[in-house]
């Protein structure tokens, strides 16, 4: 039935999406909180959190966006050869090897892509124990993300 929202969406809250035939669908509302985010200080001016595209092939779902939602606090690293992000990877050659910000936004994801958009954190103050598991933080990333300011609290 258009624009009745499936059993497997009805309990939820909060943020609404629109996909292209304009059936409403909900996300849960804890997706928004940041709890690694101790200061909103960079986040408001949309110059610190750009709009980016996301290879969907450099992450693995189970981990990086079960229920379809990509998790906000991810390392991110840009591939060269097509100005996209996908997990950050100190092993990777690819150009994700360099973390460039952290992924500020939840982004849908819908069965069958294979890139969605979203947007990264490149200045602020970030708790990194409450960054989401599998986040690829290390002390590589750490020196690279100079404008981001990461308190051990």
């Amino acid at each position: 039935m258009p624009g009745s929202i499936p059993a497997n969406k009805r309990a939820r809250t909060s943020i609404m999406s629109f996909v292209d035939d304009m059936t409403m669908y909900y996300t849960e509302s804890r997706l928004l909180n940041r709890p690694w985010m101790i200061s909103p200080i960079g986040s408001t001016d949309q110059r610190m959190t750009p709009t980016i595209t996301l290879d969907l092939s450099k992450f693995t779902k189970t981990s990086h966006y079960p229920d379809s939602v990509m998790l906000p606090g991810l390392v991110l690293g840009k591939i060269t050869a097509t100005g996209q992000f996908g997990l950050y990877d100190p092993n990777a050659s690819d150009g994700r090897q360099t973390a460039k910000g952290l992924l500020f936004s939840p982004s849908v994801v819908t069965e069958g892509a294979t890139q969605v958009l979203g947007q990264i954190l490149l200045s602020g103050y970030v708790q990194p124990a409450s960054l989401p598991a599998g986040n690829g933080l290390d002390a590589a990333a750490r020196t690279a993300l100079r404008n981001i300011v990461f308190l051990d609290v």
